[in-house]
């Protein structure tokens, strides 16, 4: 399976003569892309160069190991039981887009998903095994991936006002400013009735003291 990176050496020594710039592509391109997309679904800073580069080098290396090792040879035995004639390591003018962009963005997508839902982490939990979890703070794994619903905030100079959470809020995912925006607010009056505004509010970090959340369905406990 090495015979990808040689073809595409010699491939992209037409294009590129110094094969040094290639290696460092096949070297950290994937493990960068990987990283990226990743971390539009997690927490997760991107490193620039050259902090980074041992983390993108340790990614790329980690999925070419997999991709020649692993997924290579099993699509091929599958494509020898189906019969369909094809040989996953020619190189064509798409087989290094697909290698290096294209499967990387991919497997970004798929970590991130899998981190996002927690899979692995809720595995290890039910193995006893007790893991950190993936989610800093309670804020990110409370905002991470919630449904439409209404909020009960209570601010520390003692207000309160009920709001909606929808498409339209904003919630921010930094540890350090935990501020957050709702659009579509209640006013509480004397007999907890909710009364909607046509507004909404944005709330800076370390002003909120709590937040109830209560699901749609569920308003009539709070007379919403």
């Amino acid at each position: 399976m090495e015979t990808i990176f040689n073809d595409l050496l010699d491939k992209w020594k037409t294009l590129v003569p110094n094969s040094t710039l290639i290696l460092f592509i096949l070297a950290v391109v994937p493990g960068v892309i990987i990283v990226f997309v990743r971390s539009r679904f997690v927490k997760g800073n991107i490193l620039p160069y050259p902090a980074g580069f041992l983390t993108y080098l340790t990614v790329s290396t980690t999925y070419w190991l997999v991709l020649l090792t692993l997924v290579f040879p099993l699509g091929k035995q599958f494509l020898d039981y189906t019969g369909i004639h094809y040989s996953p390591t020619s190189v064509n003018d798409f087989n290094e887009i697909i290698c290096i962009v294209l499967i990387p963005i991919s497997v970004g997508l798929f970590s991130g998903l899998v981190s996002r839902k927690e899979f692995v982490y809720r595995i290890m939990r039910k193995l006893k095994l007790n893991p950190i979890h993936p989610t800093p703070t309670a804020w990110e794994d409370c905002f991470s991936d919630t449904d439409e619903q209404f909020v009960l905030v209570k601010l520390k100079n003692g207000n309160q006002f009920g709001g909606k959470l929808n498409s339209d809020c904003f919630i921010s995912s930094d540890i350090e400013n935990q501020d957050i925006y709702i659009a579509e607010i209640y006013e509480i009056d004397d007999q907890n009735q909710w009364n909607q505004q046509d507004r909404g509010v944005y709330i800076s970090s370390g002003e909120i003291s709590s937040i109830e959340f209560i699901p749609i369905g569920n308003e009539e406990d709070s007379n919403v």
